[in-house]
Order: C-alpha cells, then sequence, then structure tokens
C-alpha cells in the first residue's frame, strides 16, 4: 500500500478517490459501499487498522518528505499509542522518541507496582503492525522518554504497543491521563533514504480537543 506519491497532498490518486467514495461508508459500518468495496477487491482495506483509516479520512494533510504521525489513546487497564509512517517511498524509519517531560501533565511511565507511578502498572507491550523493533532495548518504570529502535519500519507501515501513563501534577491520584496532559510531549523520528540520506523531524503533541492526542513530525512543504 503506497499513501504518499500524489504532490501536494501526500496521497495518490486512487486513496484520495477512496477517502472521497467511503466516508458516508465507513460512517455507517457499510463495508459494501462503492469505494469500500473496491478497496476490499484491492486487499488494501482488510489490511488496515481501524485508527489508520480514521486517519485518513480526517488528516489527509501533505506529505512532502519523510513524515511520521503518532496517536495517543488513553484507555484502562492501559494507555496505547498508534505510530504511522506516512513517508514517501524509499524511507524508513529507524528510530522514535516520545518526550514526555515537557508533557503539561509531567507524564511518567508506570511499569512496576510500587514504582514510579499509582496505582495499576502495566509494562511495555509491542501489539501490532508490521513494523519491527531492535532487540537490546527496554522500556522501564519510571522513564520519560519511550525510546524505540526499529529493525524494519517500512512507508506505508504502522506500529502500536500499549503501555501505562500516569501524570505527576492533576491531583486525581494520576491513573487518568487526559488529552490536555500530553499536550507539548515532543515526538522526534530519525528517517533513513535507501539512498543513505538520514534526516530527523519533531513535533509536538495536541491536547487532544476533538479526539485522539496526535503530534506529527515529518519534512515541511515549501512553495
Amino acid at each position: 500500500m503506497i499513501l504518499a506519491g500524489l504532490p501536494g497532498t501526500g496521497l495518490p490518486g486512487d486513496v484520495l478517490a477512496w477517502v472521497g467514495l467511503t466516508a458516508v461508508g465507513l460512517g455507517r459500518g457499510d463495508l459494501t459501499a462503492p469505494g469500500c468495496a473496491s478497496w476490499l477487491a484491492r486487499g488494501r482495506l482488510a489490511a488496515m487498522s481501524t485508527e489508520m483509516i480514521s486517519l485518513l479520512l480526517a488528516t489527509a494533510m501533505p506529505v512532502c518528505g519523510p513524515t511520521a504521525e503518532a496517536r495517543f489513546y488513553e484507555g484502562a487497564p492501559v494507555d496505547r499509542f498508534e505510530i504511522a509512517h506516512l513517508s514517501p517511498d524509499g524511507w524508513s524509519i529507524e528510530a522514535v522518541a516520545i518526550d514526555l517531560g515537557p508533557s503539561a501533565g509531567r507524564l511518567v511511565v508506570d511499569a512496576v507496582p510500587g514504582g514510579a507511578g499509582f496505582n495499576v502498572a502495566q509494562p511495555f507491550r509491542a501489539e501490532a503492525g508490521a513494523a519491527r523493533l531492535a532487540e537490546g532495548q527496554a522500556v522501564e518504570d519510571g522513564d520519560e522518554v519511550i525510546a524505540l529502535r526499529f529493525l524494519h519500519f517500512p512507508e506505508a507501515a504502522e506500529f502500536r504497543f500499549s503501555l501505562d501513563l500516569d501524570d505527576r501534577i492533576s491531583g486525581l491520584a494520576g491513573t487518568r491521563v487526559a488529552g490536555a496532559e500530553m499536550r507539548d510531549a515532543r515526538l522526534s523520528v530519525r528517517f533513513r533514504h535507501r539512498e543513505g540520506a538520514i534526516e530527523e523531524h519533531e513535533g509536538l503533541f495536541g491536547d487532544g480537543a476533538g479526539g485522539a492526542v496526535m503530534a506529527r513530525a515529518g519534512a515541511p512543504c515549501l512553495g
């Protein structure tokens, strides 16, 4: 599946057409709608997560170079992140870091009972996606930076993981992380092109108003 390639949109023509055709069908959960059916026939929709479909429908923003988006979903008993690689063909993601230090809630990883967080602790778990993590790394209790290195994270792939984040300033025992508490956490991504070029880009998480908390790290569109 190719998600980038049409100048000025970051999406190829067939994806743009599909977005327009399927918005109504997906909205009512009807996978037999014309656009949905055409993409099911191509084997593309069936391979995409619900979150990835929502991302395409809601955030078809321009992609002008290596780009990734991360979304945070607060939950119980675990919180989840999804990282979507939206770069043009030829780019891979080598590393991702989510710095919680600047976040409005001064968030921290709660991985061990009785450790840095409150009440329910949950370890880091890789859950889904085509990306493969490098070995020999760990997200530890009390970490303020979630640092991940990848062996394989090509364009159009996604990676989902779960853990528990707690805040340290809300006064509500810290176990629930509202979108506003994730605001200003920093997403940093290192990209490598198959011809050897390396680029690093950063973005800040918003407050999650109207949906998931999202950050985008990518090359700016110039001109």
